[in-house]
């Protein structure tokens, strides 16, 4: 087996990773009973001052939540820079 195939399926699992993640982690609502309600509404209920801007916890794990979406989907496309695809552009050569 090549490694680009290797390469291919871990794109694919990442952006699988990526949609999972946004779905479970992202928009879902806590589903596990009374205390994790309890902690994810104590979470939005204490805000404090953030560079001038009034913040919450639970602004901070949700962005940081969808930062790492984020990044997933930019890391799905190509996984490495070691893929098989040829160049953009030929190299270019200084000649004396």
């Amino acid at each position: 087996m090549k490694p680009a195939l290797f390469l291919r399926i871990a794109s694919v699992l990442t952006m699988i990773h990526c949609i999972l993640h946004t779905i479970g982690g992202v928009l879902s609502s806590p589903k596990h009973g009374s205390e994790e309600l309890a902690v994810v509404e104590t979470m939005k209920a204490h805000t404090f001052n953030v560079m001038g801007s009034m913040r919450s916890y639970w602004d901070f794990f949700f962005g940081y939540g969808l930062g790492v979406t984020i990044t997933l989907l930019i890391q799905s496309p190509r996984p490495s820079p070691n893929c098989s695809s040829p160049p953009a552009s030929p190299r270019l050569t200084l000649q004396p």
